[in-house]
């Protein structure tokens, strides 16, 4: 999703700050590798230290190697909020140099302007609340899990752009 967003603003050169490989989201860093390369494109993922500081220190390493990418998709919104940061703190601009995508929709992306992934956190714990109070009033521990879906959503704000 967030890959799809970015290409379609005209973005090739994309790196993945992904959560730490000891965290269960590598689905997120396997997505973004096969969404870059089912468009014939090289993406980079990267795992910081899991904090703003350690995508601050990752975006910082990009600034001064000199290859820095066209777009940031950060495996949270802590993440995004470090790189959002080195970059700002290197006179980039946001999304004029380099755009930036984070994940989870947090109260923070909302005020900064970021750009990320929605993935309903809150009715995701309504649901689970609900289950296991249907569970304790019945008494009825069912062996099969029950299923539901919830389909992620982009909210797009100010943080992407197409590329320069």
């Amino acid at each position: 999703m967030a890959v799809d967003h970015l290409v379609r603003l005209g973005h090739r050169d994309i790196v993945h700050l992904a959560m730490p490989a000891d965290i269960p989201y590598e689905e997120r860093a396997d997505g973004f590798r096969v969404a870059m390369a089912s468009r014939g494109l090289r993406g980079r993922v990267l795992f910081p230290e899991f904090s703003a500081r350690g995508a601050r220190i990752a975006v910082e390493k990009l600034i001064s190697g000199e290859d820095l990418p066209t777009a940031l998709f950060c495996g949270n919104d802590v993440l995004a909020m470090g790189a959002l940061e080195a970059l700002s703190a290197h006179g980039l601009e946001v999304p004029g140099d380099v755009s930036v995508v984070g994940h989870d929709n947090t109260a923070a992306a909302a005020h900064s302007g970021l750009t990320s992934v929605d993935q309903h956190a809150g009715e995701q714990g309504r649901i689970a609340a609900g289950v296991v109070m249907r569970m304790i009033e019945s008494q009825d521990f069912p062996s099969v899990t029950e299923k539901h879906r919830l389909d992620p959503r982009m909210e797009i704000r100010r943080s992407t752009a197409a590329p320069r």
